[in-house]
């Protein structure tokens, strides 16, 4: 089975500020001159912008005006307009070209449009499930970072217990002064001079 082909016109967000479509749209009945445009804009997308009825035969107006439901006036004075501004050129064999619609034209097969759509889900899926680890790794950073935040208080609080200690063993203990030594050396040479002068001073006799 054979798959189709679907086409599709691109308009862009300033078509209706275009200067040829302004002055059409200005124009009396020019609404319905537009609408009449974009009509022939969409015959003519499969066909790259040309608008004959076959090989053989091109569109006249009457066949214009019954495709489009148009009436045969506003077909008759539509055409004349669109010639003048170069919105549509006639050809040698009468074929009437769109000459925008090479811009316009958006186009893709059924299997094509079939393989757009699925890349577009898995594109879809793909999204969440970065969005998904985003969160899981974000979630895993905030734990590692709670984790080194409790375990450098922790260290904080062994340093403040030692140091509390080691004042505490300070406070009780105080260190011996340089004064301090010396006073008790005085002390004692003094205890040791007062011993020997009670013993009679040294032996000055031989062993």
């Amino acid at each position: 089975m054979a798959e189709g082909k679907f086409y599709w016109l691109k308009l862009k967000k300033d078509f209706f500020k275009r200067h040829d479509i302004k002055i059409v749209k200005s124009m009396p009945n020019g609404k319905d001159y537009i609408l009449f445009y974009m009509q022939l804009l969409l015959e003519s997308i499969d066909h790259e912008g040309a608008l004959r009825f076959s090989e053989t035969i091109p569109y006249d107006e009457n066949m214009l005006s019954t495709i489009t439901d148009t009436n045969i006036d506003i077909v008759r004075s539509a055409m004349k307009i669109f010639t003048q501004l170069g919105m549509i050129e006639v050809l040698d064999d009468q074929t009437i070209y769109m000459c925008e619609v090479s811009k316009m034209i958006g186009s893709e097969t059924a299997a094509a449009g079939r393989k757009r759509a699925q890349r577009e889900r898995d594109a879809a899926r793909l999204a969440a499930g970065n969005d998904a680890e985003t969160l899981r790794l974000t979630s895993n950073c905030d734990n590692v970072t709670t984790q080194s935040q409790n375990s450098h208080i922790e260290i904080e609080k062994e340093i403040e217990k030692e140091i509390d200690i080691e004042k505490k063993s300070i406070k009780e203990n105080p260190p011996v002064t340089l004064d301090e030594r010396r006073r008790i050396f005085e002390e004692a040479r003094r205890e040791a001079a007062e011993k020997n002068k009670n013993n009679g001073g040294f032996n000055n006799g031989s062993y």
